[in-house]
């Protein structure tokens, strides 16, 4: 819809200064009609009667200068703005906005109709998604809707309440669903901002998990080595390394009733050793001593 044009100097202009306000009252709701109508500023004697003007307040506009009629006679008479298409949009050019503007929204529409065919535009997380996806307040307003409000008393069959982002919650057990309440038992949901953002989450939980499993493994196997030198250290049989030779150690304990491995070298060893020989002198009173 065009709009009626007045300049701020309108007020004191010359041709206005000797005016009585009906007549300005006329000018304004005539420039209205006329911007509504695409009459390229022209008026009739009856439509200014049809909006509540008189033919005396139309003459006097002619004669201050701000507009011209023709000759017909009676409510045939025609009045026209002066100067029209200096200051208003003639009629071609509306027409020609207005077409220019329904080809924007069927090239929008179509899009938006593509998108919602492939499933992919909001299948990408939020640093995948294209740049004119993307909102930005700055640029031409995105085509696709904006979601209806969520209703937080109602909640859906997989937990989530209808219409709130999906986030990813740390005391999760269970993994999120990877699709918005309303497409969640579609095999190939359309495009939806909601399971974008579904996926999303999915997609931090099981990230989430991942590091957990990661550090729970290397937890279990700081405790498994420090469990393993303490064996080692306990053990009789291994070395410092945990093996007896060439093979790794058990650790199984040696029983009570059996020698160490120690024991038994230290029995070796002194098995080696040549005995011991007994000296005997015999005195010259004929006792024998050792």
């Amino acid at each position: 819809m065009p709009w009626f044009k007045v300049d701020d100097g309108f007020y004191d202009h010359p041709k206005v200064v000797g005016l009585d306000i009906n007549a300005i009252g006329l000018w304004a709701l005539a420039g209205s009609y006329c911007a509504r109508h695409l009459t390229d500023g022209v008026i009739t004697d009856k439509q200014i009667r049809a909006i509540g003007g008189t033919r005396k307040q139309a003459e006097k506009l002619v004669s201050a200068g701000l507009w011209s009629a023709d000759d017909a006679p009676g409510s045939n008479r025609r009045y026209f703005f002066n100067d029209w298409r200096d200051f208003q949009p003639s009629r071609d050019e509306v027409l020609a906005d207005r077409e220019r503007a329904r080809e924007r929204m069927a090239a929008a529409r179509a899009k938006k109709r593509k998108t919602s065919e492939n499933g992919e535009m909001f299948g990408r997380t939020t640093s995948e998604r294209s740049a004119e996806v993307r909102v930005d307040h700055s640029a031409e307003r995105s085509p696709y809707p904006v979601p209806t409000r969520p209703d937080p008393s109602r909640p859906s069959s997989s937990g989530y309440l209808d219409g709130v982002s999906h986030v990813s919650d740390a005391r999760e057990i269970e993994p999120p669903s990877s699709k918005c309440p309303r497409h969640i038992n579609e095999p190939n949901p359309p495009a939806c901002r909601a399971c974008g953002e579904a996926r999303q989450a999915r997609s931090d939980w099981e990230a989430r998990k991942a590091r957990e499993s990661s550090r729970a493994r290397s937890e279990a196997a700081r405790v498994a080595a420090q469990d393993r030198r303490a064996a080692i250290d306990a053990c009789s049989l291994c070395d410092g390394d945990g093996y007896i030779g060439t093979d790794l150690c058990t650790h199984a304990q040696a029983s009570s009733s059996r020698p160490s491995l120690k024991a038994l070298f230290d029995q070796a060893q002194a098995e080696k050793k040549p005995p011991r020989t007994s000296v005997v002198s015999l005195s010259t009173t004929g006792n024998t001593r050792l």
